[in-house]
């Protein structure tokens, strides 16, 4: 069973993915080689077996915006790096989306036996599915089906509707591109995943608008908080900057791919930017990481111990990604995501966050888990522009 997740998810055999003909809903990116392409209908249309088509596909990978990318300006492209296994990644490879875009996530969506990615188009409006053939070459297919979702700048996933395929929950941002609030702030939508990576959107019945919240962050995973089977919502907010207490709460899932009204479960004397879930200690109950806040200290990361039961234990420091205390205020802001990156069945620690000379740089950086609440040194991953974005992204599934 993998580490920090309910069950595993469930590699059917290949089957047929929908072939699109026509040029009008699929997009290609680069080549397009033998391998089929889906279109997010369910259409039975003959294809060639990605498994034997698309050999070169990589079994763990994760994405960054492009190096490339000038600073301030909107991410059109990405940078793919692939998993060596062991901890180490080999060398970036680009992928031109030819549009702003957001909410990007990993996973195997199809069970065909590769990663796609699923992410949302800010020019066109719409989500989409990419998925790879040989290196170099992608398919860009627009996610059709039930209530599309307005724009979301982050994803988490899970399997929230314990049907086997992993789902994708939207958090609409709580403020517009021009920074004015939005009214519509904090509403979530599920895209539960099906066959043929098809997906049906609904929109969530949580109210989360609270006018006086400054930070709302979402776990990049959802898991099983409460072990009655059900995957479950958690997520941090604060109410103002700089060394702000943290709020956690919890939205439980009914299997359904619905989700109960937020409680509050416990509180943090510090805001958490970046937060994941998963099993950290082997328990076999999902713990809360979260940290690299933005209060000046140097980018501290805490783990709050699971009981299977639906609450955690008060926080415990993990490591510091920044090593001086400066109490500038941009020190270690950033994410962190918890993946099984050298297969030992522990769940290792990939962040990233802001440094260097007034913390305007950014890198990223992966510690390997030891099992016991202890991560290891750190290792330089690549010191990539715009880090600090919360879409950098392994597969759920792990």
């Amino acid at each position: 069973m993998p580490v920090g997740y309910s069950k595993q998810t469930r590699r059917s055999e290949w089957s047929l993915n929908a072939l699109y003909r026509s040029a009008a809903l699929c997009t290609a990116l680069g080549l397009l080689s033998a391998c089929g392409a889906r279109t997010g209908l369910n259409l039975d249309e003959d294809l060639v077996d990605p498994a034997e088509a698309c050999p070169n596909l990589q079994e763990a990978l994760f994405l960054a915006p492009a190096a490339d990318t000038p600073p301030g300006a909107e991410m059109t492209a990405m940078d793919l790096y692939p998993s060596n296994g062991d901890g180490t990644f080999g060398a970036p490879r680009k992928i031109d989306i030819n549009e702003p875009f957001t909410g990007v996530v990993i996973d195997d969506f199809d069970h065909d036996g590769s990663f796609e990615i699923h992410l949302w188009g800010l020019s066109s409006g719409v989500a989409y599915l990419l998925d790879s053939c040989t290196e170099g070459e992608w398919i860009k297919t627009p996610v059709v089906g039930g209530d599309a979702p307005p724009r979301h700048d982050f994803s988490s996933i899970g399997d929230v509707n314990e049907d086997g395929y992993i789902d994708v929950v939207g958090w609409v941002p709580p403020k517009d591109r021009s920074g004015q609030p939005n009214a519509d702030a904090f509403e979530v939508y599920a895209s539960l995943g099906g066959p043929n990576g098809s997906f049906v959107h609904k929109k969530s019945e949580l109210n989360l608008k609270d006018k006086y919240v400054w930070w709302l962050a979402a776990t990049r995973h959802i898991r099983d908080m409460d072990s009655d089977g059900c995957a479950d919502l958690i997520f941090l907010k604060y109410d103002h900057g700089g060394a702000a207490k943290s709020s956690v709460h919890l939205a439980k899932g009914d299997c359904t791919g619905h989700f109960g009204q937020p409680t509050m479960i416990t509180s943090t004397k510090f805001p958490g930017t970046g937060d994941d879930i998963g099993d950290l200690d082997g328990d076999g109950h999902m713990d809360l990481i979260t940290g690299l806040d933005d209060d000046g200290d140097p980018g501290q990361t805490w783990v709050l111990k699971g009981d299977g039961l639906g609450s955690l234990a008060d926080p415990t420091p993990v490591f510091d990604v920044v090593g001086e205390e400066s109490g500038h205020d941009g020190a270690g802001f950033g994410s962190v995501f918890l993946y099984d990156w050298n297969h030992d069945d522990k769940l290792d620690a990939l962040s990233a966050y802001t440094t260097g000379p007034s913390f305007s740089a950014s890198r990223m950086d992966i510690r390997m888990n030891k099992g016991d609440l202890t991560f290891g040194d750190p290792s330089i991953v690549v010191p990539a522009p715009l880090a600090l974005k919360q879409w950098f992204v392994g597969p759920a599934s792990k």
